[in-house]
């Protein structure tokens, strides 16, 4: 037989987010997309290649959310230091790989491109969120 264990015994055990500090996140990430898009779609413009125009835009997204995120999300009272440059950057990568096989598998179980786009960025956000605040801006 199954051991019960109450709803509350379960809720009490997860950690508390404030819900301000998820709108900061989500200021942020906003920001972000808007910079990353600008920089894109301005560099495509002027002539540029698609491949680099992506990685220009996304350089700018890692290096202003390293920033936005020491500094308004997570309000970090140390210094930006090459340290968390350095703990970012695998956080970084791993929420985008997380986010195209998330987009990926969506796409391949579903035709809805809408879909598969909004559960990437989901996991991305959450991904960024909860390993950031873990490892690179404790």
């Amino acid at each position: 037989m199954l051991a019960t264990v109450p709803i509350r015994a379960i809720a009490s055990s997860l950690p508390t987010v404030d819900i301000r500090l998820w709108l900061r996140f989500a200021a942020t990430g906003l920001t972000l997309s808007c910079a990353d898009l600008a920089v894109f779609f301005t560099l495509l413009a002027l002539g540029v290649s698609l491949e680099w125009s992506n990685l220009a835009g996304l350089a700018l997204a890692f290096l202003l959310g390293l920033a936005l995120h020491h500094s308004l999300t997570f309000r970090c009272q140390s210094s930006l230091s090459l340290q968390h440059l350095l703990r970012y950057l695998p956080v970084f990568v791993f929420s985008l790989s997380l986010g195209a096989g998330v987009l990926s598998s969506v796409l391949a179980l579903s035709a809805m491109p809408l879909l598969a786009k909004a559960s990437a960025m989901m996991a991305v956000g959450i991904s960024n969120f909860m390993l950031g605040r873990r490892f690179v801006f404790a």
